[in-house]
């Protein structure tokens, strides 16, 4: 496929189909490779998967916390779930915010709720401030997503991701006090 071609779909002046229907010839090696490459990669993870099930399952009893949920959905077990008023507490606070901000990125005139506590406001003098460059900002995010998946991840993972973020700001400041940034 020549140059302009792709760069007439990259700005959106042509497309896949001619006016008449039918896919133009030129995009069938690059249709074909990436199909191909897919199926190679797919097929890939669905092997190593299989050759590191025994271990995972059988040897080392690896919990799989985020199936969890849907299996108390498949079982008998998932009715009181659904009368469970703390699980539909937590199911309308997600869905309320990200329904908030949601409208407020098709509709900017609605107020967006924060979600973002950015460190950089308030650590404005020196050494404080080398714990949040430009280049790495220091900010805490409320996500629900992440906090449902931290609840369901043990404990120990949970609390080094914490750690070890914490930790990098540390070092930020003791590299900035030792004049070494």
């Amino acid at each position: 496929m020549d140059r302009t071609r792709r760069a007439e779909f990259g700005t959106g002046d042509t497309c896949i189909r001619r006016r008449s229907g039918r896919p133009r010839i030129e995009w069938l090696p690059s249709i074909l490779f990436w199909g191909f490459f897919f199926v190679i990669l797919f097929l890939t993870c669905f092997c190593l998967t299989g050759l590191l099930r025994r271990r995972w399952i059988d040897i080392e009893r690896l919990g799989f916390p985020l199936l969890v949920l849907p299996f108390q959905f498949l079982t008998l077990a998932g009715a009181p779930l659904l009368r469970n008023k703390i699980f539909w507490w937590g199911m309308a606070v997600p869905a309320a915010l990200f329904g908030i901000n949601g409208l407020h990125h098709y509709y900017p005139a609605m107020n967006q709720v924060t979600t973002t506590l950015d460190f950089r406001d308030f650590l404005l003098d020196v050494p404080w401030n080398a714990m949040a460059p430009f280049t790495s900002p220091f900010r805490f995010e409320f996500s629900p997503l992440l906090t449902g998946i931290a609840f369901l991840m043990p404990v120990e993972v949970s609390f080094s991701t914490w750690f070890f973020y914490l930790l990098t700001r540390v070092q930020l400041l003791g590299t900035h006090l030792i004049g070494l940034f």
